[in-house]
Order: structure tokens, then C-alpha cells, then sequence
């Protein structure tokens, strides 16, 4: 049967639109049964269905190199996170331990307040080429409307093991472990340190807030950095450094004397923070803790 050129592009224009309020319709249905379109329900989301969230970064990062989920995803992420329960606070907000897709996730949630932190800490987190195993995975930044205020989320991979602060507060760790935490944590400095040159490289990035509350224990008892909310970024094309007029930032127990003396050098002030970080080990030890062999 002969089909015309009119009709041709007829059915291949209609057939997105019905496939767009098919996906509509789904959900509508799902609302009406008082299901809301969350964690378990999107894992049968018609356009991500089957893939984990670390396929669906691969498949988006492969090309471009950016970090993240695509930015269509990210901006319904709040609205299909289910929260369960709140599993550390700082002076931006709180982290809760989310579900999506099935897979847990780590929330970050700032107050309307801390906008300029939070979006700073987005931008550092999706800057080219900067995911790394050993730099706590990035998923999405959006927003969510609670009623009473805006919060503004900030989406990353979750580690049960927490903080390297928690982990060594209630782990004894052997010789060979200690060194390996160690050789990550030094590892994904290293990245963040590495100007990456090319139309699609990356700048060279200076933690400045690095501690053992900063850093996060994997499975594997490797360690992922993580809140880079006060890192800044070399330009290298005019050799300056993208940071705020206040430099006084951190935990001041780890800062390097050079920020505190006002001589600032963003490569060798995270030298000074690695290195009392590699001390926090062998502490333990002084405490009667016993560290094995």
C-alpha cells in the first residue's frame, strides 16, 4: 500500500506526541490510585526503564564528560525522591538518605538561604571531567516547594559507612586497610588538583575544607571527597583562581598556615589538609584503640 510524503511526515510527527501523552496519561492514572510518582514507580519510568543510576550517568557522561544526570532528569529528581530519614547536619541544612529508582541515594538539602552555597557547590560538581572514584558521585541539584519554603536539593551517591569520621570512631582498621584509605583519599586530591587540558578538560580544583567529616567511607573501604561547597577552580588562561573575596573558610584545624596567615596557595594549602587527615589514623592509637597489623 503507497503511502504519501504528507502522510509519512504526519505519522512520524504524531507518533511522539502520542507517545508524550502516553507517558502523561501513566502517570495520571498512577496519581488517581493514590500512588504517588515516586522512588519504586519510576523505576518502570517508560523512558529510563531497566537502567541503573550509574547506567544512565555513564551512558549521559560518556561523550561530554559533564557529571550528573541530563538536565531534563534533574529537574524532576525532587518531585520522584522518597526520603527516609536524615543522616547528618551542618550549617547549610541537613542530608537525608533517599530512594530512587530503587537504588539509595544521599540529599543534601539547603535552605533558601544558602542558595549561593548550594548553587557553588553544583557547579563544582558538574564541571567537566571531574567524576573520579575516589569524588563522592554527583547525581542532580533541583529544587522542591514544601509549602512553607523552597528547598533546594543537591543529589549524590549514598555510602553507608558514612564519614571517615564516623567509620574510624567506631571501626578498628588493620595496616593494610589504613594505607589503602589513605592512598584513596590522596588519589582523588590528586584529581581534583590535575588541570586536564583540551576543549573538553578540566580545571585544576582546590578543596579547601578537606577533613575527615568531608570525606566518605565506600564498601570497599575506599574513600570518596565529598563537599566541595568552598573549592575553587584555576583559570588557567589568565592564571587566577574563581575564589571569593573571603578566603577565610573551612575548619580552621585544617587549614593550611598559609590561608591563615593570609598567603594564600590553592595547590599547597590541601597538601597541609591531607596530610593531618593521614594523621587522624595513627591517633587512634594514642587513644588505646588498638590499629592491627
Amino acid at each position: 500500500m503507497a503511502i504519501s510524503v504528507c502522510d509519512f511526515w504526519s505519522y512520524a510527527i504524531s507518533l511522539p506526541v502520542d507517545f508524550l501523552n502516553l507517558v502523561r496519561l501513566s502517570k495520571r492514572k498512577r496519581s488517581a490510585s493514590g500512588r504517588p510518582f515516586a522512588v519504586e514507580d519510576s523505576v518502570y519510568d517508560p523512558i529510563l526503564n531497566g537502567t541503573t543510576i550509574q547506567d544512565i550517568i555513564e551512558m549521559t557522561t560518556s561523550g561530554s564528560g559533564s557529571a550528573g544526570l541530563p538536565l531534563l532528569v534533574q529537574r524532576s529528581i525532587a518531585r520522584q525522591i522518597q526520603l527516609h530519614c536524615v543522616i547528618g547536619k551542618g550549617r547549610f541544612g541537613e542530608v537525608w538518605r533517599g530512594r530512587w529508582r530503587g537504588e539509595n541515594v544521599a540529599v543534601k538539602i539547603f535552605s533558601s538561604r544558602e542558595e549561593c552555597s548550594w548553587f557553588r557547590e553544583a557547579e563544582i560538581y558538574q564541571t567537566v571531567m571531574l567524576r573520579h572514584k575516589n569524588i563522592l558521585g554527583f547525581i542532580a541539584a533541583d529544587n522542591k516547594d514544601n509549602g512553607t519554603w523552597t528547598q533546594l536539593w543537591l543529589v549524590t551517591d549514598y555510602h553507608e559507612n558514612g564519614s571517615l569520621f564516623d567509620y574510624l570512631t567506631s571501626h578498628t582498621v588493620d595496616t593494610k586497610t589504613m594505607l589503602g584509605m589513605a592512598l584513596s583519599i590522596a588519589t582523588g586530591l590528586a584529581h581534583l588538583h590535575m588541570d586536564i587540558v583540551g576543549t573538553r578538560g578540566k580545571p585544576a580544583i582546590a578543596h579547601r575544607d578537606l577533613k575527615s567529616k568531608n570525606i566518605l567511607v565506600k564498601t570497599n573501604l575506599t574513600c570518596a571527597i565529598g563537599d566541595l561547597g568552598l573549592a575553587v577552580r584555576h583559570v588557567d588562561k589568565d592564571d587566577s583562581v574563581d575564589i571569593p573575596s573571603n578566603h577565610r573558610v573551612g575548619t580552621k584545624r585544617y587549614m593550611a598556615p598559609e590561608v591563615l596567615d593570609d598567603r594564600i596557595n590553592s595547590q599547597h594549602f590541601d597538601s597541609f589538609k591531607r596530610a593531618d587527615v593521614s594523621a587522624y589514623f595513627p591517633k587512634y592509637q594514642s587513644k588505646g584503640i588498638h590499629i592491627g597489623t
